[in-house]
């Protein structure tokens, strides 16, 4: 113990007393040359004078009265604890008079001791300037440990949301994965109950056992990337394209109407065929349908969509089915007219399909079943 505090001792080597008295500049002066503290004493008369010096030079404590021709020594006080001051060390208010309100005044502005000057002896100021130094390394410490500790939970917090994100990616596609299309769809589910309007997009690739058996796994995967990206495109902002299994895609569209969902479905369609022509003939098949809150539950909107989808594929593929109504009978019918196997409707229950090579029907509005 004894060795550690006169190593201490020696540590510290420059005082700045900060007084416009000059006999009592100098009584400090004479206890610290009496003192254990081998120390260089620097006189300051004036804030600016004490603020210039410190600037100028490093001390391990700074003593200061409390009334200065400029100012009060607790604006030094704060002037050093403040983040944008360069020169903080320890410092001690001394005072004339034993005042328990200054004696507070000072701790609370920062300072790490309070002095009066008619109770100072050589072995008193030692050991004030000794704890001030120790007290002002400690909190220098704490407040280092306390920045560190800062910077890790936030690098913790980052990397958290870092895994959550990719909690919810598909790693192959970058696509949402099956978790956060559950989340998404419930989530929109919940606003439907207060008029919020979306519609899902279930599809398929066609054949796609059969191309991956043929091409390999590697194609088949850069295949599902590539559509991922078509998937990405195809989406806005608020809408949630997602991986739903293996080579089956969701889409879920928000606040569009029936028509809206069938033709974003269809141009799907359409740019899948286009944009993946590197890879051959690549189709996909559809179903699509708008949420009503008053007939479905999340299920049951996923088991018709994806029944629709069904549908698409067993009538031919590269087609896009709707919901089927009340009767069973599919509403919306879009794919090659070469092999739509659609039960005949009469001209005057729809709009005429533009002519294309694709054949699309529409039948009026229809009631969801529950």
């Amino acid at each position: 113990m004894q060795s550690s505090r006169s190593r201490a001792f020696r540590a510290i080597q420059n005082i700045l007393v900060v007084e416009d008295d000059i006999v009592d500049h100098m009584i400090m002066g004479r206890f610290f040359e009496r003192s254990r503290l081998k120390v260089q004493v620097h006189a300051a008369s004036s804030l600016q004078s004490a603020r210039d010096a410190l600037r100028l030079s490093k001390y391990d404590c700074v003593l200061v009265t409390m009334v200065l021709p400029d100012g009060s020594g607790l604006d030094l006080v704060r002037d050093m604890l403040s983040p944008e001051c360069a020169y903080g060390t320890a410092c001690i208010v001394v005072t004339d008079i034993d005042d328990e309100q200054t004696a507070s005044d000072a701790l609370k502005a920062g300072a790490q001791d309070h002095l009066v000057k008619g109770e100072l002896n050589e072995r008193t100021l030692a050991r004030a300037v000794l704890y001030a130094v120790e007290r002002w390394r400690l909190r220098a410490e704490l407040a280092a440990t306390r920045s560190k500790l800062e910077a890790s939970i936030e690098q913790l917090e980052d990397a958290n949301q870092a895994l959550s994100a990719l909690a919810r990616v598909d790693p192959l596609t970058g696509l949402a994965n099956r978790r956060a299309f559950d989340e998404a769809l419930h989530r929109l589910v919940d606003e439907a109950d207060r008029g919020r309007r979306f519609a899902l997009i279930l599809l398929d690739l066609d054949n796609f056992k059969h191309f991956n058996d043929t091409h390999g796994h590697d194609v088949g995967d850069e295949l599902l990337r590539s559509f991922g990206r078509v998937m990405q495109e195809a989406g806005r902002a608020v809408d949630t394209a997602a991986r739903y299994g293996g080579e089956e895609f969701a889409l879920l569209l928000v606040d569009v109407t029936r028509v809206e969902a069938f033709e974003i479905a269809d141009r799907l369609r359409k740019d899948t065929r286009a944009q993946l022509i590197d890879f051959g003939d690549v189709t996909a098949s559809f179903g699509v349908g708008v949420f009503d809150p008053r007939r479905m539950k999340a299920s049951t909107l996923v088991r018709k969509v994806d029944e629709a989808l069904y549908t698409a594929k067993s009538l031919g593929r590269n087609r896009v089915m709707e919901i089927s109504s009340a009767s069973g009978r599919a509403e919306i019918s879009a794919g090659p007219a070469t092999k739509s196997r659609l039960r005949p409707i009469s001209p005057d229950m729809f709009d005429p399909p533009s002519l294309t090579s694709e054949a699309v029907v529409r039948l009026p509005p229809y009631e969801i079943p529950a």
